[in-house]
């Protein structure tokens, strides 16, 4: 059963080395816009240059992971379609595709320190509900996660 760890009041990014494997959720639009995404896409230029290179908008790229081999480790999945019009879909997250990347990630990757955001939930890569996404998240076996 993997473990979870929660780190409040503190921004991953300057936490990011002490990581195996970092995760960062994003939409099939490939923007790295907002939140933790502009943090790595300032950081990391060269996980924007690996993302832009996915087809854009592409729906077949929900539940998928993009795998981009720095130190540490970045897997960008691809969790959610897009916030069109959250005054009346302000929950814009897709479930499965979240459990899907999640799913990928912990089968691929063993004994790793993977660090994340609440994937998901906030308002730049789904607005999704916070239990919701911890349900998916207790359902992983094979790895510790440290989510700020």
């Amino acid at each position: 059963m993997s473990k979870l760890t929660f780190i409040h009041n503190k921004p991953l990014i300057e936490d990011i080395f002490d990581y195996d494997l970092i995760i960062v959720g994003t939409g099939i639009h490939n923007a790295l816009g907002n939140g933790f995404q502009y943090d790595v896409k300032i950081n990391f230029p060269q996980v924007e240059e690996i993302v832009k290179q996915t087809p854009y908008a592409d729906v077949r790229k929900l539940g998928s992971v993009t795998v981009i081999n720095e130190n540490p480790i970045f897997c960008v999945g691809f969790i959610h379609k897009g916030g069109y019009r959250k005054d009346l879909n302000p929950d814009y997250l897709d479930y499965k595709a979240l459990e899907e990347v999640l799913n990928l990630i912990d089968s691929n990757f063993e004994n790793k320190r993977i660090a994340t955001t609440l994937l998901g939930c906030s308002q730049y890569d789904g607005n999704g509900n916070k239990e919701k996404v911890l349900e998916i998240f207790n359902k992983l076996s094979n790895n510790d996660f440290f989510i700020y």
